[in-house]
């Protein structure tokens, strides 16, 4: 797992409700279902992610964040988590919005001049429970 995922990983609570916004192949997901007993939703537009959380059994749905997220319910999730995700949307005030409607915390990780930022943008700085 990516070393920015590791700590996305760590400050999520054992048998939160997880979803995870671009997710790749599934890495985070799979490890937090796994091994803290979390449950969990990707969401993933490029077919190699998809098909790569579909390889590791991680629950996921094929589409655009922009779509998919105003189709969940508000407050189905505890954590949203969007890593490296952020400068491929076209409408980050819309995603951004939607992560705090749909989940009780949001977590960002983002490139920013080369370096990887792990900002709160909403909820309690310790997801632990």
């Amino acid at each position: 797992m990516r070393p920015d995922l590791d700590i996305v990983a760590e400050m999520i609570g054992e048998g939160a409700r997880v979803l995870d916004l671009g997710c790749g192949d599934g890495a985070l997901l799979e490890h937090l279902i796994k091994q803290q007993g979390c449950s969990g939703l990707g969401v993933e537009l490029e077919d190699d992610g998809f098909h790569g959380c579909i390889a590791r059994g991680v629950p996921v749905t094929h589409g655009d964040l922009e779509v998919a997220l105003p189709e969940i319910e508000a407050g189905a999730f505890d954590v949203a988590v969007l890593s490296l995700t952020l400068q491929a949307i076209q409408r980050p005030d819309l995603v951004l919005g939607q992560m705090q409607r749909v989940a009780g915390n949001a977590i960002v990780a983002a490139h920013v001049r080369g370096q990887r930022l792990l900002p709160h943008l909403s909820g309690d700085t310790d997801h632990r429970r």
